[in-house]
């Protein structure tokens, strides 16, 4: 698993790392996924590598892209375009649930969606939500939480 991708990629030798992972995985059995929360690092027609490895890639699971501009990219580079509305109407539901944090934005079909796209071209749009109690779990918190006048780093006391 390869996550946060935009500030991966810009390590130092990250790219043949990368490359030998997505080009000649498979043939050593490898499942690779590759996580980030910017697409438009991905489909930079101006990365040669960002070319090849977007080539690479088979399968895609799309949030909310904000960005018209990625999406498009992305829609032209792989020859998807019949996704390009549903990915649209994800960004929407995420842009109005970003301004008003009320019951209607959450009802939104499109809220919490990604769009599934295989190398068959099909398609689907699923909705996926945390449960309450997993996004307050401490195992999955990060940074640093402020205790009594201490700064305690989250995550400290997991194996306590």
């Amino acid at each position: 698993m390869w996550e946060e991708f935009q500030r991966y990629s810009q390590v130092e030798g990250s790219e043949r790392i990368l490359e030998n992972a997505f080009t000649g995985g498979r043939k050593r059995g490898d499942v690779n996924i590759l996580i980030t929360t910017d697409l438009a690092a991905i489909v930079n027609k101006e990365n040669e590598f960002c070319k090849r490895l977007l080539q690479a890639m088979n399968y895609f699971v799309i949030g909310n892209v904000s960005s018209k501009a990625a999406r498009d990219a992305l829609c032209d580079q792989r020859q998807c375009w019949e996704i390009a509305d549903e990915l649209a109407r994800i960004a929407k539901a995420g842009e109005r649930r970003g301004r008003h944090n009320n019951q209607s934005a959450y009802q939104d079909p499109y809220n919490h969606a990604f769009c599934i796209l295989l190398p068959s071209k099909e398609t689907a749009v699923v909705q996926a939500q945390v449960p309450p109690a997993v996004l307050k779990a401490r195992l999955f918190s990060t940074g640093v939480e402020t205790v009594g006048k201490k700064k305690k780093k989250i995550g400290d006391d997991l194996f306590d």
